[in-house]
């Protein structure tokens, strides 16, 4: 599956808690969580922060990233990184599930905000989530539409908002 994040060397990096949100198959609710994150001292486009996401949903099959545009209020651009994994074999996400009815994601996921001169940031309040539960939802729409199609090896890298 295809990745967004660049790896980075913790040399010369520092390390950071930066929040997102989980759906993991074994929660009733989705969950706010902390992404350990390699910060570059030399932070840039090319040398960006680097999320390990692994380090909260395992490593048991391949993560796939996808960068989601989705359009707020006074039509802001808000992007969100959302990182998760598929297994035909295993559970339909519950929490996804509850949180988007119909949804037959088999996998963990998480969502974090992108900022507007960094890769990743902490989720912040209760606005952001919102644009972040948006971002999910309109990655299961799409991503459903793929992995019927063609399999999850095929998910996208970037979806922008339809009503764009």
């Amino acid at each position: 599956m295809p990745s967004v994040r660049v790896p980075s060397s913790p040399q010369n990096s520092t390390l950071a808690l930066v929040a997102g949100i989980l759906y993991h198959h074994d929660s009733p609710d989705p969950l706010r969580v902390s992404v350990l994150t390699v910060i570059p001292k030399a932070e840039s486009f090319r040398c960006p922060r680097f999320p390990c996401i692994e380090g909260v949903i395992g490593s048991h099959t391949s993560t796939h990233d996808c960068v989601v545009t989705v359009i707020g209020a006074n039509e802001e651009l808000h992007r969100f990184l959302i990182s998760c994994q598929y297994d035909a074999d295993a559970e339909i996400n519950a929490t996804l599930e509850a949180a988007f009815p119909n949804s037959r994601w088999r996998g963990p996921l998480v969502v974090m905000r992108q900022g507007k001169s960094v890769f990743v940031t902490d989720m912040g309040g209760v606005l952001n989530q919102a644009l972040a539960r948006e971002a999910v939802r309109y990655f299961l729409l799409g991503a459903a539409r793929v992995v019927e199609k063609k399999g999850a090896h095929s998910l996208p890298r970037v979806l922008n908002d339809p009503s764009r």
